[in-house]
């Protein structure tokens, strides 16, 4: 019979799978930075970010932050500094957090994707929020 510690057991490995995996994703595609601005052309972390706040909602939104922040902080060596590191963790945490919610109204959409509304629907959301 399952316990209420199971519970936070699995919620705790999700969220440690999910904050390295967060940053191993950030390290490896940190490639060919454009220097003034230290983004990369291949991010596959946000679609982590925004996979984990479709599945298990807005209460992930501390540990969505907390790897975004790290991620600014540890590879990028706090690009800009502390004040301005943590003004863009919380717009790009905010920004993935919109973009999950629109992706989760009226029906939302399926993570697997079996449908072309599905696709059409993520396509356009995303790259909304992207722009």
């Amino acid at each position: 019979m399952a316990t209420p510690r199971d519970g936070i057991g699995r919620s705790f490995l999700l969220g440690a799978g999910f904050f390295g995996a967060y940053l191993l994703l950030d390290w490896v595609s940190f490639i060919h930075p454009m220097q003034e601005y230290s983004i990369t052309p291949w991010n596959p972390q946000p679609a982590l970010a925004i996979a984990l706040l479709m599945k298990r909602g807005q209460r992930t939104l501390p540990l969505v932050f907390l790897a975004i922040a790290s991620g600014t902080w540890i590879l990028r060596e706090g690009h800009g500094g502390v004040i301005p590191a943590l003004m863009v963790s919380s717009a790009l945490t905010l920004g993935y957090a919109a973009i999950a919610s629109a992706l989760c109204a009226r029906g939302g959409i399926q993570l697997s994707l079996p449908r072309a509304s599905d696709v059409l629907r993520l396509v356009a959301i995303v790259g909304v929020g992207r722009s």
